[in-house]
């Protein structure tokens, strides 16, 4: 039997499709909103060998989610989680362990990027000019064609002159 009890404060918002399962208690803090899709699971199943998968003893621990939290889409937060006060949880992020007050976390399983603000574990990336692999191996075969052209040119210099009005044409 799920027994557990469900605490929602004042002006939270939940989305579409969030599902909160409570065996021992979950408490949603004060103006915290939750987006389309989040998980809250506060118990799971034991893991003995031999017993099937239903037979195995419920294990709860309370969640609890402060205030002013701000949990992406399809977050999952698993049993025995505190978030702290004013912390952004990514959409997408399986959060597993506490999370400090005023906090950005992010990822499976979900860690803390900003403290205070501050940037941590993280090193600093641009992510508007990451590398492209298909670009840079595109690239190489243009240069290997071109340079295949060439050595063709050579070879069957009576060539040169189609090989130029094709690729006029192709543009």
């Amino acid at each position: 039997d799920y027994l557990g009890r469900i605490a929602i404060g004042r002006r939270v918002t939940l989305l579409t499709n969030v599902q909160i399962n409570s065996y021992v208690a979950v408490t949603l803090g004060d103006d915290s909103a939750f987006g389309d899709g989040c998980y809250l699971q506060a118990n799971d199943h034991g893991t003995e060998p031999g017993t099937p998968v239903m037979a195995q003893p419920q294990v709860g621990e309370p969640i609890h989610i402060g205030r002013d939290v701000w949990c992406g889409a399809r977050c999952v937060v698993l049993k025995g989680v505190t978030i702290g006060d004013g912390t952004v949880v990514g959409a997408g992020s399986v959060v597993v362990t506490n999370v400090p007050r005023n906090s950005t976390v992010v990822g499976n399983p979900g860690r803390p990027v900003l403290l205070q603000g501050q940037k941590v574990g993280i090193p600093d990336i641009d992510y508007r000019h990451l590398p492209d692999p298909v670009a840079e191996a595109i690239k190489c075969l243009v240069a290997r064609i071109v340079e295949m052209e060439k050595e063709l040119d050579e070879i069957h210099p009576e060539r040169s002159g189609k090989r130029q009005e094709a690729v006029r044409e192709t543009q």
